[in-house]
């Protein structure tokens, strides 16, 4: 009874640290979570232990997205594989599986998102929909899986480009928003999935109306995310990217200031630790290249130069996306 006991106090400051990581992007919080969920696993007897693995992998994928420590992201994978296939042979962890299997899915996104392996969101892809499919429209936790298989069908559209997935990734996450209720805590982040959906397919397509729509859900993310939330500044990123893909398309001036005006309150809301502040200082510099192109400022050129620097300076040495910001 000691170790159970022991087991929930550490699992509980565990997932504090690591929700407190989430907002705040502190590298310390996310260590001592890892270390404690880790510590708490080792003590629970094991008809506990699923609880506590699901919440290490997450924490472990997390720290994966932030440093690039291959071996966080290979671990996170072994944990929640292994969860995933208790629950298919175990009636009473069976309830948990599509939980399992959504955060799999992140993690091998995580992983394609950095080391390019197709096999990686291929499976993704298939535990999204799977956990998707598992899930009735009663249970709360369906608009997260929704939003999530909206999100990796849309990563397997931008580097494949086929149609049928960006389609379904903006139906997915058109449902996640539908069966969110107003002031629900996912239903923000599903507002600024789809505005990267539609914007996406507007791309190809050119149907105005998506890239309207998704201006208005990128305005709809800002303004239903509290000010003293970290992903705050996600939301402003995707505000800034949405309105600078009108702005190349039909050319209007408010657009392109507008999009550097929501891009700049992106890094202004992101501190050094955020782990998104070097991506929304490159898109700024994309922004000013882009118009530098059109326009041959020297002003534009200057500022491209100088917000990707600090973008570079930001990435850690060694981290698999730091060769993109050498242009």
């Amino acid at each position: 009874m000691a170790n159970i006991n022991e087991a929930v106090e550490l699992h509980t400051l565990g997932q504090e640290l690591r929700n407190r990581f989430t907002q705040s992007g502190d590298i310390d919080e996310i260590n001592d979570a890892i270390a404690l969920l880790e510590q708490a696993a080792s003590l629970a007897p094991d008809f506990f232990k699923p609880g506590i693995l699901v919440d290490l992998g997450v924490a472990l994928n997390a720290r994966y997205e932030r440093t690039g420590d291959v071996d966080d992201i290979e671990n996170a994978i072994l944990i929640l594989q292994s969860l995933v296939d208790k629950a298919s042979n175990d009636p009473i962890l069976s309830e948990f599986e599509p939980e399992f299997l959504t955060h799999l899915g992140n993690a091998l996104l995580g992983r394609f998102n950095h080391l390019n392996r197709r096999d990686d969101i291929e499976s993704a892809a298939y535990a999204q929909q799977r956990a998707a499919d598992l899930a009735l429209d009663t249970e709360p936790k369906k608009i997260m899986y929704l939003a999530n298989l909206g999100i990796t069908l849309r990563k397997r559209y931008e580097r494949y480009g086929e149609l049928a997935d960006i389609n379904t990734a903006i139906n997915a996450l058109q449902q996640a928003v539908a069966l969110a209720p107003d002031g629900h805590a996912d239903k923000a982040a599903c507002f600024s999935a789809l505005a990267s959906s539609l914007a996406r397919r507007f791309e190809t397509v050119g149907e105005p109306s998506d890239i309207e729509n998704a201006t208005l859900a990128a305005r709809n993310a800002v303004d239903t995310t509290p000010d003293s939330y970290a992903s705050k500044a996600g939301r402003f990123g995707t505000l800034g990217l949405t309105l600078y893909r009108r702005f190349e398309r039909f050319g209007e001036a408010d657009d392109f200031s507008n999009a550097v005006s929501a891009m700049q309150k992106a890094v202004d809301l992101s501190s050094d630790a955020h782990h998104e502040r070097a991506v929304f200082l490159s898109n700024l510099g994309n922004m000013y290249q882009r118009r530098f192109e059109r326009t041959r400022e020297r002003d534009d050129i200057e500022k491209t130069i100088a917000f990707q620097r600090q973008a570079v300076h930001l990435v850690p040495d060694g981290h698999p996306i730091k060769a993109r910001y050498y242009h």
